[in-house]
């Protein structure tokens, strides 16, 4: 399947797209032509990789399998197609106009050029949402989707995204991009678990705009696919606002994951908190890229920032580069990495006390990531995350 002005008129039609959407899909694609895929080296020594990736070769036609659960009454979940007859003021106004725009790189430009779904989800103003809305998706190849959040003030609402994908025997590319819009007061805390077969291409864009004494909470939970590059930024906008972005990671044979967080906060009295955390073992590799900058308005802010990597094989490797850009003064910042392998005096006592080798790794494994499981506070969610680490080390 080419991927051409053809391709987006047809696409656009079959939909009766309006015809701003489609003039935003042909603008993005003049952008995508031109613009260079994006330079994955960050010093001498530490750079990313695209692999096999041919953007040439992309084929959009496949079918996905897709579920929503818990969407109560009250806020509103629709695809997008639907929403530009329902709720066409939304998108216009919110979707990639602000926290993503289509000419930050090659691949937000493709995005908007190409996607095939998108998800709209809308919480009226005071609605707290009890149960977390799950978003679940399947894909059966290549897929271009898209999830826009708006929370309206004093509202809250927990998401949690589950993403696999079915068999196949070529390398499968997914663009996966989500936007919050917390207002005043509001709260939403977005969790996305990947659990991608080995021969998916994983590139995930994730940005947020936190109003005054709002949240957003990234949990980014990466345990498949071949290669993921990964970018989560929340951007502090409202006095007293806050973010935490936490990543959890479990890497093996030649996985490759690529983090970047970045908090910036532009009003005062805002807090930030960054933590990635995971395993590598085998040939697998992870690069860690932290950013908090304070800008000169933002006084009295406090970022945090952490990077903890357990290395279960000599040939695994982390790169940690955790950065600060402070323009203010009283301020409190922060940032750490830590890598180290099992400790062999900790592993040889519990096999001393009767504890077989596989288990005892188990066990400190467990131990590594409880600090991180602790700071969930939906069951459901920690319970899942818990039983996927499970599965992932029954190959140790």
């Amino acid at each position: 399947m080419q991927l051409n002005e053809e391709y987006i008129h047809a696409f656009s039609k079959a939909h009766n797209e309006p015809e701003w959407m489609l003039r935003k899909r042909l603008e993005a694609f003049k952008l995508f032509e031109q613009l260079e895929l994006p330079e994955l080296r960050y010093g001498l020594h530490i750079f990313s990789t695209y692999g096999d990736l041919d953007l040439g070769r992309l084929d959009l036609g496949k079918r996905h399998s897709f579920e929503l659960v818990n969407a109560e009454q009250g806020i509103i979940v629709e695809d997008f197609h639907t929403a530009l007859k329902q709720h066409p003021e939304l998108l216009q106004k919110y979707f990639m106009t602000s926290c993503i725009k289509p000419e930050e790189n090659k691949f937000t430009a493709l995005h908007a050029s190409f996607w095939q779904r998108g998800i709209l989800i809308y919480v009226p103003p005071d609605l707290e949402i009890k149960k977390p809305l799950h978003i679940k998706l399947k894909a059966a190849g290549d897929i271009i989707e898209h999830v826009l959040v708006i929370s309206e003030s004093m509202s809250r609402l927990d998401i949690i995204e589950e993403i696999s994908a079915g068999p196949s025997d070529r390398l499968l590319f997914r663009s996966g991009l989500t936007e919050i819009y917390a207002k005043e007061y509001s709260h939403v805390q977005y969790a996305s678990i990947q659990n991608y077969p080995g021969n998916v291409f994983n590139f995930t864009i994730k940005r947020a705009a936190v109003d005054r004494d709002a949240s957003v909470d990234w949990l980014d939970c990466a345990f498949g696919s071949h290669i993921t590059i990964s970018d989560a930024t929340s951007m502090l906008k409202g006095n007293g606002a806050r973010s935490n972005n936490w990543a959890v990671f479990y890497g093996d044979k030649k996985q490759h994951y690529d983090f970047s967080m970045k908090s910036v906060h532009e009003a005062p009295d805002t807090t930030s908190d960054m933590l990635a955390k995971g395993v590598l073992g085998d040939n697998a590799k992870s690069i860690y890229r932290g950013t908090i900058k304070i800008e000169q308005q933002a006084a009295r802010s406090n970022g945090y920032q952490k990077e903890d990597t357990l290395l279960m094989s000599d040939k695994a490797e982390v790169d940690s580069i955790p950065k600060l850009e402070i323009d203010t003064n009283d301020v409190k910042c922060s940032h750490g990495a830590a890598v180290g392998q099992i400790d062999e005096d900790k592993l040889f006592y519990m096999m001393s006390r009767g504890i077989p080798e596989r288990e005892a790794k188990k066990k400190i494994i467990e131990g590594f990531f409880d600090p991180m499981l602790k700071r969930i506070p939906a069951d459901e969610l920690r319970n899942e995350l818990m039983r996927m680490l499970e599965n992932r080390m029954e190959s140790l």
